[in-house]
């Protein structure tokens, strides 16, 4: 920013007083480096993994270990006589670079320029906007806000319906009744959790009893990590589950299928792939069988997703860690297709009454999605995590996970609120590697830029972290892309 107006003082003397600028082909001393700071221009794709390629360093031939780039010439030496026109025609060409570089100058560059154009008549072409738009055969990645082309056919009111509903006093229930709960059978358990709410009606009534259900068995079964390598030995059937008080994937959404069922609600169980435990960038869904099960509810009809694993806990040095995740409750269908995939040649789900005869295919009934995110795409999408979406960033460029570098650096750039804190390392072999990613922000436009510059050929993974504005205190950043 000192740079830029730097910069922008030079350019108002130049113009009142009819001299060359000492920015026009100065010495690497003379003048700001713009293009140390920002990418050359837009590269395809993600945020989860980078891979970078020997491509000739772009500043003038300056190594891409010189991290100043300062000895790069933006314009021609301007004799000490040339016109006021000539002059302000190289000043135009000069500032319409630092305009395409950078995108927090301060305001009065941009006026200035445009008050150079006009007084010369020369044209100002302004900076493209970042297109992450996909090849036309695709059609399904693209557009600012989550990269998701597609639109929800249902499913994508549950933060609204979770509030309406009130159903932190569900949840208080539970955790003041948990040890008294009669769980000899499937049938008394599912009485005993939603009895209270039984007047409820509609697809309010339908929430308070089925989050009642989900937050017991979130509260109180445990991941059967032992069982991860050989799924045939978990106990997965609903009352083995409710007896052992652990299981897989397949024990939690079956139970919470059965629980439901008990208390008159449409639970569905959808089978498929997920980017979670163990997964690697660059993974192509197919090259392994389905590694995971969800749930579609269908509360007063409409089809919600629900992943009971997910919200339970999560895997840390081959244990269990039991935490809540609400994200994972009535997940909007645009965020829940960043992680899974469903199987659609398995038949243990039912058709969705709410799409029937719909038109819709299998793909997007169980996706929820219009038009389905295919599984190339799916496999290319960047994985984003529940701390991207509650820290309320969003994507303006690479929604995929491979970002193929054809220049030493990279910008990736998010939608930030205003408020939010967020910090980004780049790292190789597990090994963070320190200096490697810078932040710049675009407090008007609520941008945020990740500068991300690989020390060298190779492949390295971006990781991106995150708090929300209003968040307690001395709280960590949640792990968001």
């Amino acid at each position: 920013e000192g740079e830029t107006k730097t910069l922008a003082l030079q350019v108002e003397n130049l113009v009142a007083a009819g001299r060359p600028s000492p920015c026009a082909g100065g010495s690497r001393g003379d003048r700001p480096t713009p293009r140390a700071r920002v990418s050359r221009g837009e590269q395809p794709s993600a945020c989860a993994g980078i891979s970078s390629g020997d491509a000739p360093s772009p500043c003038g031939g300056v190594s891409r270990g010189d991290p100043s780039c300062a000895g790069e010439r933006v314009g021609s030496p301007v004799a000490a006589g040339t016109k006021k026109a000539e002059v302000a025609s190289s000043l135009v060409a000069i500032l319409a670079q630092v305009k395409s570089l950078h995108s927090d100058y301060p305001a009065g560059v941009q006026e200035l320029l445009q008050d150079i154009a006009d007084a010369t008549g020369i044209a100002i072409k302004p900076r493209p906007a970042a297109s992450v738009a996909p090849p036309a055969s695709e059609g399904t990645v693209g557009g600012e806000g989550t990269g998701i082309a597609s639109k929800a056919v249902a499913g994508d009111g549950g933060a609204a319906l979770t509030k309406e509903a009130a159903l932190d006093e569900v949840d208080a229930f539970v955790d003041s009744r948990n040890a008294e709960f009669d769980t000899s059978s499937l049938a008394s358990l599912s009485a005993a959790l939603t009895q209270p709410f039984k007047s409820g009606t509609g697809k309010i009534g339908d929430a308070r009893k089925l989050r009642s259900i989900f937050c017991w068995i979130t509260r109180n079964i445990a991941y059967d990590f032992d069982a991860l390598s050989c799924i045939s030995a978990a106990t997965t059937d609903p009352l083995g589950v409710l007896r052992t008080r652990k299981t897989v994937c397949c024990g939690y959404s079956r139970l919470l299928q059965s629980l439901a069922m008990q208390a008159g609600l449409t639970v569905h169980c959808v089978s498929g792939w997920c980017k979670g435990y163990g997964y690697c960038v660059g993974e192509t869904v197919g090259d392994k069988p389905a590694n995971h099960e969800w749930n579609i509810v269908e509360l007063n009809g409409e089809p919600f997703f629900c992943d009971p694993t997910w919200a339970a806990g999560h895997i840390s040095n081959k244990r269990f860690v039991r935490r809540y995740n609400e994200h994972y409750w009535l997940t909007p269908p645009t965020q829940f297709i960043f992680t899974h995939f469903p199987d659609t040649s398995n038949k243990d789900c039912g058709t969705i009454a709410l799409l029937k005869g719909s038109g819709h295919s299998r793909l997007e009934q169980l996706q929820l999605l219009t038009p389905a995110v295919t599984a190339k795409c799916f496999s290319e999408l960047v994985q984003l995590k529940p701390g991207f979406f509650s820290a309320g960033l969003s994507l303006v460029s690479h929604p995929r996970t491979t970002i193929a570098l054809s220049t030493a650096v990279v910008n990736v750039e998010l939608c930030v609120p205003r408020g939010t804190k967020v910090s980004a390392d780049l790292s190789k072999g597990g090994r963070k590697l320190e200096g490697r990613c810078f932040l710049q922000r675009d407090l008007k436009r609520g941008r945020l830029i990740i500068i991300v510059r690989p020390p060298a050929a190779g492949a390295y993974v971006l990781d991106i972290f995150a708090k929300p504005a209003g968040k307690e205190k001395g709280s960590s950043l949640d792990w968001a892309a």
